[in-house]
């Protein structure tokens, strides 16, 4: 019987553990795609705002994280969309003055929202409440 001698019992450790270092987390971290502005999300991933932006953000995949990283979301009809998706994080950010819903889902799954803050300003506030009143006239 062959004895193995203690540096090749240290060299057989090491080899494993680096083995199961590179293979234990084959895929890189994920590297956030930067929003400056009003667009779609089409592609599962994790996004971040780079800057308060003005209108709608829709989100067309499922498997997205949005990191609004303290940025605004503002002055859109919804200011974020998400249709029949699942998996959906938004976070760490503000939406405010929307037009119809800060946030308008429809049909999502596995969605969580949190650290956002949902602030209305009184004149869209107001616009509301003068096109409600013009609906009643014109329907008296």
């Amino acid at each position: 019987m062959k004895k193995i001698s203690v540096p090749s019992y240290l060299m057989l450790f090491f080899l494993l553990f680096f083995v199961n270092k590179i293979f234990s987390n084959p895929v890189p971290s994920a590297t956030a795609l930067s929003i400056m502005g009003p667009t779609t999300i089409t592609m599962p991933g994790y996004y971040t705002l780079s800057k308060d932006i003005q209108g709608t953000l829709t989100i067309a995949a499922s498997k997205v994280q949005l990191d609004l990283k303290g940025h605004s979301i503002s002055s859109g009809f919804n200011n974020i969309e998400i249709f029949n998706e699942k998996d959906i994080t938004i976070q760490n950010g503000t939406i405010e003055n929307a037009i119809n819903d800060g946030i308008f889902i429809d049909t999502c799954t596995n969605l969580t929202i949190k650290d956002i803050n949902f602030l209305e300003v009184l004149m869209v506030l107001l616009c509301k409440i003068v096109l409600a009143l013009l609906l009643i006239i014109v329907l008296l």
